[in-house]
């Protein structure tokens, strides 16, 4: 009986060894693994999103936007034309000194038509802001910032 458990437990060890040293990353390695751990709580944004497992797509134009550089095509590009005045007129000295950024997302919530997503800015130097950030849909169902608030 005890061998049994021996060779099965090798068989499965062998199985996973296996899926790790076939991906070419180590985030595919762990993807591919038959569980999914959840990213810590922070006491600013609450549960952490996964990049990996995004579960909208605001989170990844989060990521595309915020990370992306600041100027006159940014607005363009990510900010929905009916709030790009306000934005600019708000957020203007903050988006230019901190973009682009690293950043970490909490988890969105879900409105009617529109999502929003705490959003934690790290610049340059010890320079970073948390906002939470609000995603309408634009023309051709792109997801677009409506609003952006200091939290």
């Amino acid at each position: 009986m005890r061998r049994k458990v021996v060779i099965v437990g090798i068989l499965c060890l062998q199985l996973v060894l296996v899926g790790l040293f076939a991906a070419s990353t180590a985030a595919g390695a762990l993807s591919g693994l038959p569980w999914h751990g959840q990213l810590p709580n922070d006491s600013t944004l609450g549960q952490v999103s996964d990049p990996a497992y995004p579960v909208h797509p605001v989170i990844w134009r989060s990521y595309e936007a915020f990370s992306d550089f600041y100027g006159p095509l940014w607005y363009e590009k990510h900010v929905h034309p009916e709030s790009r005045f306000v934005v600019n007129k708000m957020y203007d000295t903050l988006l230019a000194g901190v973009l682009p950024a690293t950043l970490s997302l909490g988890t969105p919530s879900f409105g009617k038509d529109q999502v929003s997503i705490a959003v934690r800015l790290h610049g340059q130097g010890e320079y970073a802001s948390t906002l939470s950030v609000v995603w309408v849909l634009g023309s051709g169902g792109r997801w677009m910032i409506g609003s952006i608030s200091s939290r």
